[in-house]
């Protein structure tokens, strides 16, 4: 992987690696197999950013969802306070 010019970047992008990948694939385990529960998890260009999809799907209907963009960009609170955010959504559908 190149290494980006700003070392503050380089090292949001190993704590994106590092930190929050592993806690979105961990959900993504717990929750494998809930009927009606979709997660989908994609990693950015250079691992800049990570895309989380969620939804509650029944009948090939949408009921709710929720989309989180974690970036590199993005302060270490809001990183923080989108996986709390889907945290509590799939709390909501799963209890």
């Amino acid at each position: 992987m190149k290494k980006l010019e700003n070392p503050e970047w380089q090292e949001r992008i190993e704590d994106l690696r590092i930190n929050i990948l592993p806690r979105l694939q961990k959900i993504q385990r717990s929750t494998f197999g809930i009927e009606f529960f979709n997660l989908e998890v994609g990693v950015g260009t250079s691992g800049r950013y990570i895309s989380v999809y969620a939804s509650i799907i029944i009948d090939d209907e949408v009921l709710d969802s929720i989309s989180l963009h974690l970036s590199i960009f993005d302060s270490r609170e809001e990183i923080e306070s989108g996986c709390t955010k889907l945290t509590d959504f799939i709390k909501e559908y799963t209890a």
